[in-house]
């Protein structure tokens, strides 16, 4: 008896220890550049600010399904203070599957939907919406999740407070995304195809623009050592900080023909 007694009572410790175990999630920040420079055309004539929205709602679908993600908080910044969140902070976009369901249809039509009401004009606290929203992630943190931002952005820093400044990316937001545990960051940079194409390719070694995969392949020692042979310009320390935290980086340039997602392979 006394056995019986003890196995039921270390049965109910372990079920209690169970339930009391809440599952890991992954958690997303989507960051939206909506700054005067994001109004340039493109090449079909639309703005970078339309072509973003599209990849934004992209991104959204991806984050969910293609990374199982649980909560996003989807979030639009032009100059100093002006970060906010359009989707009302961090929602549980897991419910919203299966893809193609009505639920899933309302939450793309939704943000569609916010996101007609951006209009894209002033300057760019691009580093301070990265540390804000870093920090916020982490706040929410618990054992187990997974972090993960990603940012439609023409780069081109000229307003931030406190993470602004010469090599913003490297000196303020670097340590903010590979402090422990890392946040998985991915970027993609909307340029003329003149200066932000020439940053990318200055380290042929390190960045081919279209196969990425193959440089996301190395370990992370060898990541680590070909990011610090980037040359100290911001989209370069950029997209060496996506490439050393476990994401991806695109340069999208304005005479690229894609629609939506340039890669629909590639990531969030």
């Amino acid at each position: 008896m006394k056995k019986l007694t003890l196995g039921v009572l270390c049965g109910a410790a372990l079920l209690g220890s169970m339930a009391g175990t809440a599952a890991a999630d992954t958690r997303g920040v989507l960051l939206f550049d909506k700054t005067g420079s994001m109004a340039s055309p493109r090449w079909d004539g639309a703005s970078r600010c339309e072509f973003g929205k599209t990849l934004m709602v992209s991104k959204a679908a991806s984050f969910v399904s293609r990374f199982n993600g649980d909560y996003l908080d989807i979030r639009v910044f032009d100059g100093r203070g002006s970060l906010r969140s359009i989707s009302g902070g961090y929602q549980h976009v897991a419910s919203v599957l299966p893809v193609g369901s009505t639920q899933w249809n309302t939450f793309l039509n939704k943000l569609r939907s916010d996101l007609s009401g951006v209009s894209c004009s002033g300057n760019t606290a691009l580093g301070d919406a990265l540390c804000e929203s870093a920090d916020s992630l982490r706040s929410l943190y618990a054992d187990g999740d997974k972090l993960m931002m990603t940012i439609v952005t023409d780069a081109g820093e000229n307003a931030s407070g406190t993470c602004g400044g010469a090599n913003y990316v490297d000196n303020k937001v670097k340590p903010k995304i590979l402090a422990n545990p890392v946040i998985q960051f991915d970027v993609d940079i909307l340029v003329s195809g003149n200066v932000g194409l020439r940053a990318a390719r200055a380290n042929k070694d390190l960045v081919e623009l279209g196969n990425l995969e193959e440089m996301l392949a190395v370990s992370d020692m060898e990541r680590s050592s070909l990011a610090r042979t980037m040359p100290t310009d911001e989209i370069s320390q950029l997209k060496a900080l996506a490439v050393q935290s476990g994401g991806t980086a695109k340069t999208i340039a304005d005479k690229d023909t894609c629609n939506g997602e340039c890669d629909p392979d590639g990531p969030w």
